[in-house]
């Protein structure tokens, strides 16, 4: 637990794969001695119920979600698509994937491939 800021996933990157001591207080729990959580918004946050949804249907969901994923984050950082859009393709490509059991490394890679490939489409 941090407060948020950038600091220290900065620090990270600038100091990967080492760790350096922070130089910043530690969290005050005293001072945010309650935390609250609320529901998450499942209409605003789509990729979120979609990650949800394919833990929950399993077999190959999670692994054509994470590439797709990794695709579509991929167009947006090249500009071929905005932020807005990677959740809209990704619900796309979950809904119209046909999920199979992952028995092999074989089909995980294929199914992977096969997933980037839709995201790029």
């Amino acid at each position: 637990i941090c407060e948020p800021d950038m600091l220290l996933p900065i620090q990270y990157a600038l100091t990967y794969p080492n760790r350096q001591p922070m130089r910043k207080a530690s969290f005050d729990f005293r001072r945010h001695s309650a935390m609250t959580f609320e529901p998450i918004d499942k209409e605003a946050f789509v990729c979120f119920a979609l990650a949800e949804y394919a833990l929950k249907e399993g077999k190959s969901y999670p692994c054509v979600l994470n590439a797709a994923g990794e695709a579509l984050v991929e167009r947006f950082l090249t500009g071929s698509i905005r932020w807005t859009d990677i959740g809209r393709h990704l619900e796309r490509i979950i809904a119209s994937h046909t999920p199979v059991d992952l028995v092999s490394l074989e089909a995980i890679l294929d199914i992977d491939k096969a997933a980037r490939a839709k995201a790029h489409d």
